[in-house]
């Protein structure tokens, strides 16, 4: 029985290390997605004013 709860508690501490790796390493892709995402949307955004800015002048 002994054994038994060792292992238990080994394979539990194994899987919330894991979770937490997995959890760990997604959240960091996430956050470069939204780093990137961010900078295309600010370039986007500075391409767009560039345009207005131009037409307004031509105009």
């Amino acid at each position: 029985m002994n054994i038994y709860s060792e292992s238990r508690e080994d394979y539990l501490q194994n899987g919330v290390l894991s979770l937490y790796k997995f959890g760990f390493i997604n959240y960091y892709k996430f956050l470069n997605v939204l780093v990137i995402f961010h900078l295309t949307f600010q370039i986007r955004c500075v391409f767009l004013i560039d345009k207005k800015n131009k037409y307004a002048k031509t105009k």
